[in-house]
């Protein structure tokens, strides 16, 4: 997959009336978005991996940020402590989604609260 540094992202109406979005890349290329999903996770100065169909009007079809240009991961480290010599960190973001039955709710903070008072196994 082709990597993409967002350098801006544009909103504009095509002569039908339809929304899309003109991303333009550190290179300077222009690509287009139809997807307003896609479009809402695009970021100026990010990296992504990235999914073109070519044509007059490239369109962008999905993207997966990256942690740096080269896709490799970007460490992190806490400005309080000292990194030791050989260890990275990154930081993660995990979004989690549940459709839960009304019903089921008492016994899930049940389970919640037994798994909360359990010591952290590492």
């Amino acid at each position: 997959m082709p990597m993409l540094t967002v350098k801006s992202i544009a909103e504009a109406t095509s002569q039908k009336g339809g929304t899309y979005w003109k991303v333009v890349g550190e290179d300077d290329a222009a690509y287009f978005v139809w997807d307003s999903k896609l479009a809402k996770v695009l970021r100026p100065g990010a990296t992504y991996e990235v999914e073109v169909k070519d044509g007059r009007f490239p369109k962008l079809t999905a993207a997966r940020e990256v942690a740096t240009p080269d896709g490799t991961a970007q460490p992190v480290q806490d400005e309080g402590q000292p990194e030791a010599e050989g260890e990275t960190e990154r930081a993660i973001r995990i979004e989690l989604v549940i459709a839960i039955d009304p019903q089921t709710l008492g016994g899930l903070i049940d389970l919640l609260s037994v798994l909360l008072e359990r010591p952290n196994r590492k």
